[in-house]
C-alpha cells in the first residue's frame, strides 16, 4: 500500500468511476462522470501514474467504454483535460 492508503484510495475511486459509469438506462458519459472525480484524477497524478496506468486500471475495476472496449489512454486524458477548464 502507498504512503498513508493513497493506494487503497485509488483502487477504490476506480471501483466508484465504474459504477457511476453504469445508469439505470445505458453508460453515462464518460465527460459527466469525470467532472465529479477530478480529485481522483488528481490522486492518481500525485502518485505518478501515467495516462496508459490510469486507463488500466480503470478497465480492471470495470470501466470502459459502453460496448466493453476500454478509455483509452488519449480519450481518457482529452477528457480530464476539458473538464479541469
Amino acid at each position: 500500500m502507498g504512503k498513508d492508503g493513497i493506494d487503497e484510495r485509488i483502487a477504490a475511486g476506480a471501483r466508484a468511476i465504474a459504477s457511476a459509469l453504469r445508469g439505470p438506462a445505458g453508460q453515462i458519459p464518460l465527460d459527466r462522470i469525470v467532472t465529479h472525480h477530478l480529485a481522483w484524477f488528481d490522486l492518481c497524478q500525485e502518485r505518478g501514474m501515467t495516462w496508459p496506468q490510469t486507463a488500466r486500471l480503470l478497465q480492471n475495476a470495470g470501466a470502459g467504454r459502453e460496448g466493453g472496449r476500454a478509455f483509452t489512454p488519449g480519450h481518457l486524458s482529452s477528457v480530464v483535460w476539458r473538464q479541469r477548464q
